[in-house]
Formats: structure tokens, sequence, C-alpha cells
């Protein structure tokens, strides 16, 4: 089964926390490092890895996310390889100027993606619905 990555700042992580359990329980297999980094993991490597076999990426954008770090390097690893992109628009913080021409789904206020949203993801990753 695929797996979709999850992109986010650490500061968003209750609404990440959130949307991976949503994703579950929609038959989804997401990945976030939260999760998945195990004491000795050498991280940076496993999440390359993750990035780079995903099926599906999705950006939980913010204004959290524009000042990270990390989540500008993921998105323009993704876009890169081609990755299918999902953008998550958590406030009204503008997208980056990679994705400006794709479509994003807004979950201001916390609220989770739509049936549609979900729908979109089962044409690039398999889902195994309950």
């Amino acid at each position: 089964m695929g797996h979709i990555f999850i992109s986010y700042s650490r500061r968003d992580l209750i609404y990440a926390e959130k949307l991976v359990n949503a994703l579950r329980r929609e038959g989804f297999n997401p990945w976030v490092d939260k999760d998945e980094l195990e004491a000795g993991t050498f991280w940076q490597t496993r999440l390359h890895t993750q990035l780079l076999t995903c099926d599906a990426y999705i950006l939980i954008m913010s204004r959290n996310a524009k000042a990270s770090k990390w989540v500008p390097d993921e998105l323009i690893t993704a876009k890169k390889k081609g990755k299918k992109i999902f953008p998550l628009l958590l406030d009204d913080t503008e997208l980056f100027l990679a994705i400006e021409g794709i479509q994003g789904e807004s979950v201001r206020g916390g609220v989770l993606p739509s049936e549609k949203f979900y729908e979109q993801l089962a044409k690039v990753t398999s889902r195994q619905k309950k």
C-alpha cells in the first residue's frame, strides 16, 4: 500500500495529528515524521526516503509552514520529483510561489478536508475504505 507524506510545521502538530487520524479512518496510509522516527534513526535519510517513495504529498499550509526551515525544502523536493501535491490551507497565508497554480482546500479553523478531497487523493494512492 502506498503512502501519503504529510508536510507540516511542528507548531501545527495538533492539526497534523487530527489529519493523520482522519486519513487513517478514511482508509489511507499517511506518513508523518513524528510517529515514524525512532531513536537511533538517521532522520534526514528516513524523511528523504519517505518523500521520494510517497504517492501523494499533503502540505499543511500556514504561517508556521512558511516560516519553517524544513517545509519549503520538502515542497521543493516533492515538486522536483513530480509528486502530486495537495495543499490544505490552515490559515490565510498565501501559498508558496512554487504551488500557486495548484488548487488548495481550505481547512481554516481546523476543519477536516471534504470527501471530495479524499476522492482526489484516492486517484493517486490506494484507499481501503472500511
